[in-house]
């Protein structure tokens, strides 16, 4: 453990200062140099998906996940997940190509009454932001954790699910204080581990630096005693050769074939 906090440590201290350098042009993110900042990315895409507080979404739709959730997809993600082989990320497309993605902008309320609606009709309280990292940067954050309050101030939501890649979130662990005031004490925080090490991380999402960031997270979760599970790639990822806090859960995931 403690060579993986020197190792955590090293690598936030020569991160955070990249996070302001976004003057880059948005076909870069097509085709990156490999690794890449995921932070400097996040904020890269952040632009495109973020216009003042409405975030692009593609698609609103109950699920069967979660025993039942009503879901908002919405579009943007600072990782490319490839799986050595064996398939990519679900959304590779969207993530390579924000800019050529087809959706609609949504303010938190219109986000959050197109997921109240859904609910109403299926008579479902559970709710979640799918299909994209919710936290890019300041702006994709408001905006989520917007979202997240007016869902419990207009329907008393049952449990909210945050799915995250958790970069973000690594980089600024004190934004979980804020999800627990905005999604209630029944929040549910599940993040993607992306490897069992730093090398294989890289690897899998050509980013340098996500999995010190994700450790960081899911320690700051767990210190703060939110619920948290770990989902890896079934195959991919060994939870064993990894060192998570004893109250961090793991659920496999399978790899989908097919991207879009």
């Amino acid at each position: 453990m403690a060579a993986n906090q020197v190792s955590i440590e090293d690598m936030l201290a020569n991160m955070k200062p990249k996070v302001a350098s976004v003057a880059k042009p948005a076909r870069d993110l097509a085709m990156p140099g490999v690794p890449f900042d995921p932070l400097e990315r996040a904020a890269m895409v952040e632009k495109i998906v973020m216009k003042g507080d409405a975030r692009m979404y593609y698609r609103f739709r109950h699920a069967r996940f979660y025993g039942g959730i009503c879901t908002a997809d919405a579009v943007g993600c600072c990782l490319l997940c490839d799986w050595e082989g064996a398939g990519r990320c679900w959304n590779y497309a969207k993530n390579q190509h924000p800019e050529s993605a087809k959706g609609v902008f949504c303010t938190p309320a219109e986000a959050s009454a197109k997921l109240v609606s859904i609910a109403e009709k299926h008579d479902c309280w559970n709710f979640r932001i799918s299909g994209c990292e919710p936290f890019l940067g300041e702006a994709s954050t408001a905006h989520s954790l917007a979202v997240m309050r007016l869902l419990r101030e207009a329907s008393s939501a049952t449990t909210i699910v945050i799915e995250s890649n958790a970069v973000w979130l690594g980089a600024h662990p004190e934004i979980l204080d804020d999800l627990r005031k905005a999604a209630g004490n029944d929040v549910r925080l599940r993040i993607s581990l992306k490897g069992e090490n730093e090398e294989q991380s890289q690897r899998l999402t050509g980013a340098k630096g996500a999995f010190a960031l994700q450790m960081v997270a899911i320690q700051a979760a767990a210190d703060r005693r939110i619920h948290c599970r770990v989902a890896v790639a079934s195959g991919i990822v060994d939870p064993v050769k990894v060192s998570l806090p004893p109250q961090v859960g793991v659920e496999k995931e399978k790899i989908s074939r097919r991207w879009g």
